[in-house]
């Protein structure tokens, strides 16, 4: 493939890939040197590519690049700690300087601010969270705003409520957008968006917006359906799996509890496993979930048992397989989830196992995926009376709500249309003008839960589809006139680990099952 014809020096986009791949032989895939070069000439752009295809390898050439002319740094907006991680240390790879700003690490913002000041910083990554917070807008994106050289938005379908991770925060985006240099160029990244995401994410970031839109097929990724309706035949089919598929990998399960039973089934059978969720917490569990992001990592795991809390943006090239306990909530959520395997190109495994308790476990989370009226009227309670800001602490303590869930509340009624509060410093708010105005907008809500009702249905589908798997999710995905993969187990069933559960394996699973539940519950 030619390079593109920009060069800054010995910089070239090819030859900082390069350096970013280690690999001095590496070559663009489709599509990411026409990325780059829409960025570098200013444009804004949306690319919608497979997982692994390399969408962080576009902003931080692009990035690398743009300094090297002078530009600003770059302001990444990222969903989650882990990825945030993970980004970081992909940028300083690529020799550039990277930090991020969360509500975890309060004490290095002074350094950051300064090393922005002192423009030492390439890179900004910041939660989305933060576009809400009084403090950070006065302290960093007014010192960003006219010398941000490059605005990212990874994750983008998080910005629609169409989309399987909608997070209202993302909203706050477009307020970002006045304050920027028309030249300022905008990358929004994602592996999902169908074409009711697509316009979501151009009514956010305007008709301007060019799209790269590659195919979602990744041919080294084998899928498999199987309903293995009670738990004990799943453990037992997890364990037969472990032994069989060389190297290590991801299994998914829908609640905390049942990964803590899958990951003490895995250890008590010989493997090295443990549990990943939200709420891990070094001391009171023996990990962090940095720390069991590293072993994985390091290999020194077998399978990491995860809920859906490790997902977007995850990265270890080698994962070898991605299985599943559960269904996922949609066939959105599965691509995201199934797509951590195999992304350093090498064969891998999806394979898929529905169970008997899925439909109640996908009501479950319909019904309690949205705040509840009852808790938004108890959060704006505590603030009828009162005109000052209030700490979060306070406001979950006034309405009788937890601290994590009143935390969720106050972002979402700060990233609301009308919104009827805002963040007035860190860990604190307030009313904000619109606060007498703003009223719950039901139809909305109906909204949601029906779109969610119709991504249970479609997944349930695809778990019974009898053509091709990888042709399935693409077509749910928006990609058109897709064609049969001849990877998947329906295209061609040679290669696949063997599915026939042993009889001593079963009996073992359910004694182990039965066990486990009975120490739980005395320990109640």
């Amino acid at each position: 493939m030619a390079k593109i014809p920009c060069n800054i020096g010995e910089l070239t986009p090819l030859s900082c890939f390069r350096q970013a791949m280690n690999n001095p032989e590496a070559e663009f895939r489709d599509g990411q040197d026409v990325a780059i070069e829409t960025l570098l000439k200013g444009g804004r752009l949306l690319v919608i590519q497979a997982t692994g295809w390399g969408k962080s390898m576009v902003y931080f050439v692009s990035t690398k690049l743009r300094r090297a002319k002078g530009a600003g740094p770059t302001l990444l907006i990222s969903p989650l700690l882990a990825l945030m991680r993970n980004q970081q240390e992909a940028a300083e790879r690529l020799g550039l300087k990277a930090a991020f700003i969360n509500s975890a690490n309060k004490p290095e913002w002074e350094a950051i601010f300064s090393a922005i000041k002192e423009n030492r910083l390439d890179v900004l990554i910041v939660a989305p969270e933060r576009l809400n917070n009084r403090l950070f807008k006065e302290n960093f994106l007014e010192l960003l705003n006219y010398n941000i050289g490059l605005l990212v938005i990874d994750e983008a379908h998080c910005i629609s409520d169409w989309g399987h991770e909608f997070r209202p925060e993302y909203r706050r985006i477009r307020e970002i957008l006045p304050n920027l240099p028309a030249s300022v160029p905008i990358l929004a990244t994602t592996a999902t968006a169908n074409k009711r995401v697509l316009l979501d994410i151009k009514e956010q970031l305007g008709d301007n917006l060019k799209v790269l839109r590659g195919s979602l097929v990744r041919k080294n990724l084998r899928l498999m359906n199987l309903r293995l309706m009670s738990r004990e035949s799943r453990l037992a089919w997890l364990a037969s799996m472990l032994e069989q598929i060389p190297g290590s990998g991801l299994i998914y399960a829908q609640t905390t509890s049942e990964c803590a039973m899958i990951a003490a089934w895995l250890k008590s059978s010989g493997f090295a496993a443990e549990a990943y969720h939200a709420k891990l917490q070094k001391g009171p569990d023996p990990y962090s979930k940095e720390e069991l992001e590293a072993l994985l990592q390091q290999n020194k795991l077998k399978a990491l048992v995860s809920t859906v809390a490790l997902g977007m943006g995850f990265d270890k090239p080698d994962l070898a397989f991605v299985l599943h306990y559960q269904r996922p909530a949609s066939v959105v959520h599965y691509y995201q989830q199934v797509g951590r395997a195999g992304r350093g190109g090498q064969l891998s495994f999806g394979l898929l196992a529905e169970g008997e308790e899925d439909d109640d476990l996908a009501a479950f989370f319909i019904e309690n995926s949205g705040p509840k009226d009852e808790e938004i009227y108890n959060i704006l309670h505590v603030f009828e009376e009162v005109d000052e800001a209030l700490p979060s602490d306070d406001i979950a303590d006034l309405s009788g709500i937890s601290k994590e869930k009143s935390g969720e509340l106050l972002n979402y009624l700060a990233a609301a249309p009308g919104a009827p509060i805002l963040a007035s410093g860190p860990f604190t708010w307030q009313k904000s003008p619109t606060f007498d105005s703003f009223r719950l907008d039901k139809k909305y809500q109906k909204r949601l839960k029906a779109i969610r009702e119709a991504e249970v249905l479609e997944m349930s589908r695809y778990i019974r589809e009898k053509g091709c798997l990888m042709a399935f999710m693409q077509r749910a995905l928006g990609e058109e006139n897709p064609a049969p993969c001849g990877k998947c187990y329906n295209c061609n069933p040679a290669g696949f680990p063997n599915m026939t559960l042993d009889g001593d394996l079963l009996a073992k699973a359910a004694i182990f099952r039965h066990k486990y539940y009975m120490n739980q519950k005395k320990n109640r």
